[in-house]
């Protein structure tokens, strides 16, 4: 794929926030039809094109469906250093506002962490999990875990079309961009139990 040259930081975010759609779409439609999750794993590169998310089209896709309990991270390959930079805040995130001494569950308990690394040559995908299958605590949990999986891919996508000449600036944007649609998706759920609990009492 060809590189592409971005008029100004403007463009670049719209092209973040176009792939993040897309490839939220795809992500929405694993949950709605098993068929389609099948053919996402069997053959990701070919939905990728369909939906128009950008690939390297000289890597492997490997497509990891959330197991359960199981909050899934991807570290990236290249650009390692600032990819495990934004890693590390993402992570973070989840013991924001904690003093030093105090003490917090940051993983509910049976679940854990599974993390993997893209090589020179595998880029892995990660299905999250459903917010329907979640129960409200859950869903407060994986808010920030599943977004990193996903912003790292489509930090990846913004490396391959732009190259390294401005990659820093964007890291944390594509986190941002991510972050919003994960809480976006989960939060409407979260509002559904919210509804629920208010409608019996």
């Amino acid at each position: 794929m060809e590189k592409k040259n971005f008029a100004n930081e403007e463009e670049m975010k719209a092209y973040v926030e176009e792939q993040s759609s897309k490839l939220g779409e795809i992500y929405s439609q694993c949950w709605e039809s098993d068929d389609f999750k099948k053919k996402f794993m069997a053959d990701p590169k070919a939905v990728l094109k369909e939906y128009g998310v950008n690939y390297d089209e000289n890597k492997e896709y490997r497509v990891i469906d959330s197991p359960e309990k199981s909050i899934v991270q991807v570290i990236p390959y290249e650009n390692t250093k600032k990819g495990m930079e934004a890693f590390t805040k993402g992570l973070m995130k989840s013991v924001e506002g904690l003093g030093d001494e105090d003490a917090k569950q940051v993983l509910l308990e049976g679940w854990k962490w599974e993390v993997y690394q893209n090589t020179e040559d595998v880029n892995y995908l990660v299905i999250p999990h459903s917010p329907e299958n979640l129960s409200p605590e859950e869903l407060e949990m994986i808010n920030g875990g599943c977004a990193i999986a996903m912003a790292v891919f489509l930090i990846g996508a913004v490396l391959l079309v732009v190259g390294a000449v401005g990659f820093g600036l964007y890291v944390e944007y594509a986190l941002q961009v991510v972050a919003a649609y994960t809480i976006a998706i989960y939060s409407e759920q979260w509002n559904s139990f919210a509804s629920d609990d208010s409608g019996d009492s």
